[in-house]
């Protein structure tokens, strides 16, 4: 078991998403990213677990922005309930793009 973990840095951590035309603008949607975290609370990797709808290219590029603003991402480190011993957990990350 494991204590909850907080992200530390979220305000500054945002995917840099651009508008796919002039008439389009910029995708819209929820990204989820799941992360690999260490024991020092750094993001190790990251994996797409639920995209934007639709296949187009501006989709798939808003979908890796936002899975590489997730490893840039710091968090408070796992810990066991009695908080001695630290480990890596995976924890989900959500993007709303707008």
């Amino acid at each position: 078991d494991a204590l909850p973990i907080w992200p530390i840095n979220l305000n500054r951590v945002t995917p840099r998403v651009k508008a796919s035309s002039l008439f389009a603008g910029r995708p819209k949607g929820v990204v989820v990213v799941n992360v690999l975290i260490s024991e020092k609370g750094d993001v190790l990797a990251a994996r797409l677990i639920q995209g934007l709808p639709g296949d187009s290219a501006v989709a798939k590029e808003a979908e890796v922005a936002c899975a590489e603003a997730a490893k840039h991402l710091v968090f408070d480190p796992a810990v066991s309930k009695d908080g001695k011993t630290r480990f890596k957990i995976w924890q989900g990350v959500g993007f709303y793009l707008d």
